[in-house]
């Protein structure tokens, strides 16, 4: 499982952007990027090719074992060989669906792909000195989340018809973004907004499913409920009568469970040169 949290996002290219992606996190998640470009600095090579990280997609996409590394996220590991030599990699498939695969590259040209739908060790020839990678590109993440979207929180009281968030939000994993109006919840955190007056508040409203259930949004007063309401895969408009003050509005019922992830394990990486 990655330590990092499921649904964290990030806000790269304003409204549109997030809403897309949005949309794509409630079905699945899917991580392959592109292959990238492994620069390796290092001046002097060691004969006993010492390897640490070059690429990294995310924080922690590798990990330091005792003999080897464990890697879920798309990544590589790098060394500078003073000659050509021989290289064992012993290594195994975690978790799915499909097979992990390692690709190992000498001055970013790819001496071989190897996948490792099971167990297997492999040996590669290494022809020359150089910048030598092991590259995990293959990488491939699966959730099941539940998160709604709201947007166009009103009044009828005159003055105070549009209504925004009364604070920042402190759970980074929700998120509102002002040029568009758009809330969007995947943590239950109590969202308030400031009603000037008597009346009634209404908001549209669409959510994402998880676990065949659809998000449930409560509003509160003074500390009581006032309704919950429950999101559909369309957009809709719900009310309900408050009072001049703080009304909260707050997703109730969050979900989100990995359901596949692939990573691949190295056991051991050794170097025996010519």
């Amino acid at each position: 499982m990655r330590s990092t949290p499921l649904f964290v996002m990030s806000i790269v290219g304003g409204a549109v952007a997030l809403f897309l992606a949005l949309l794509a996190l409630a079905f699945f998640i899917l991580r392959s990027p592109p292959p990238p470009r492994l620069a390796f600095e290092q001046s002097s090579c060691t004969p006993s090719a010492e390897w640490n990280p070059v690429f990294l997609s995310e924080p922690g996409a590798l990990r330091r074992m005792a003999d080897g590394w464990f890697v879920e996220g798309a990544s590589a590991l790098g060394t500078h060989v003073c000659q050509g030599g021989t290289l064992v990699v012993d290594m195994q498939p975690d978790g799915g669906p499909g097979a992990p695969a390692l690709t190992v590259l000498l001055d970013g040209q790819q001496l071989g792909r190897y996948f490792a739908p099971t167990r297997r060790t492999v040996t590669i020839e290494v022809p020359h000195a150089g910048a030598l990678q092991l590259a995990y590109l293959n990488d491939y993440y699966r959730a099941d989340v539940r998160s709604v979207e709201i947007r166009e929180v009103r009044t009828n009281v005159l003055g105070c018809q549009l209504l925004t968030p009364a604070k920042p939000l402190s759970d980074p994993q929700n998120v509102y973004v002002p040029q568009s109006d758009l809330l969007a919840l995947f943590q239950p955190e109590p969202v308030a907004y400031q009603a000037c007056g008597a009346g009634a508040l209404s908001f549209r409203m669409m959510g994402h499913p998880g676990n065949g259930s659809f998000p449930i949004v409560e509003a509160r007063q003074e500390g009581k409920t006032l309704a919950k309401f429950t999101a559909s895969a369309e957009w809709r408009v719900f009310k309900v009568p408050v009072r001049a003050g703080l009304v909260t509005l707050q997703f109730i019922n969050p979900y989100a469970r990995e359901t596949e992830d692939r990573n691949l394990v190295l056991n051991r990486v050794s170097w025996t040169p010519r």
